[in-house]
């Protein structure tokens, strides 16, 4: 039997502040690094640091905010070279879904206090990466090359069980994890903690309450791979009544998304302008995996 993959359409990032252009820069300050193609700038540095502040916490050291920047800047080249990088409308939704969504809009008004009038630094610096990971997590999620160990595994599962053995032996064979859940039509979604703290929501029901309510029957494997942002799973409906729903459950989860995004920026020349603050870098963030790459100029 062939078998065919069901995927659940997860929420793309939108929302963003309008009137920003997305092409332009930070104000313009002395350049303390170069990774990849994006500039970082004292100034940059300074907002990022007093960020940290405006949410309760001590302003960041210098070196901790250059790690931060590092990160975003080796995310925005990976998502670039993927053709991932946010459009001026994706930006400017993103803004201002969160003006209007926030749960904590005296936190967020302090930190647009942090940057002031300096509007294109405020989206470019606090928002714009919260879009590029969006960006790179659901393409990494549902790309058939980095998920392909995932996506054999999970025919295998489907293969043991199609054979009359139990889900526990089938996931025993391939690494993974047998479970056995209940769902309710009240049972909602787990919303992503990089957009629950804006916000976000999602009222529907979990996906597999509703597989469970409308397309099985008890005793019946489903017969397709169920798949979403975080695993493979394979389902089979144990017993319904009018309050809830028991599924027996083979997940196998995707591959690690960090593990793929370093893999992906391996290679991004990572050039600091300031050897002291290199040197202080490393002997704070040594163990970060791309501080030992960083080359003085």
């Amino acid at each position: 039997m062939q078998i065919r993959f069901f995927p659940k359409l997860i929420l793309l990032i939108s929302a963003f502040l309008s009137g920003a252009i997305l092409a332009c820069g930070e104000m313009p300050s002395k350049s303390v690094a170069t990774i990849g193609t994006v500039e970082i700038t004292q100034q940059s540095l300074d907002y990022r640091a007093a960020i940290q502040a405006a949410y309760g916490g001590d302003t960041l050291p210098m070196p901790t905010a250059l790690v931060a920047a590092g990160n975003d800047a080796l995310a925005e080249d990976v998502a670039a070279s993927l053709g991932l990088t946010p459009t001026s409308e994706e930006i400017q939704q993103f803004v201002s879904h969160v003006d209007e969504t926030s749960k904590a809009p005296d936190i967020l008004q302090k930190v647009k206090n942090v940057f002031g009038e300096d509007s294109l630094s405020y989206i470019n610096i606090y928002l714009k990466p919260k879009v590029v990971e969006a960006k790179l997590q659901r393409y990494q999620a549902f790309d058939t090359a980095a998920q392909n160990d995932g996506r054999r595994r999970i025919q295998q599962a489907y293969a043991v069980v199609a054979e009359g053995k139990s889900f526990a032996e089938a996931a025993s064979v391939v690494g993974g994890i047998a479970s056995v859940d209940t769902f309710t039509t009240a049972t909602k979604p787990t919303v992503p903690e990089e957009l629950a703290k804006f916000g976000q929501g999602n009222s529907d029901p979990h996906p597999l309450a509703v597989l469970a309510e409308q397309h099985l029957k008890p005793g019946v494997v489903f017969q397709q791979v169920v798949e979403d942002d975080k695993a493979y799973r394979i389902v089979r409906l144990l017993d319904r009544n009018s309050e809830r729903s028991i599924v027996e459950i083979v997940s196998i989860a995707k591959g690690d998304y960090h593990a793929w995004l370093r893999k992906r920026a391996e290679g991004i020349p990572i050039v600091l302008h300031d050897k002291n603050l290199a040197d202080s870098v490393k002997a704070k963030h040594g163990t970060t995996w791309w501080v030992p790459a960083i080359v003085v100029k």
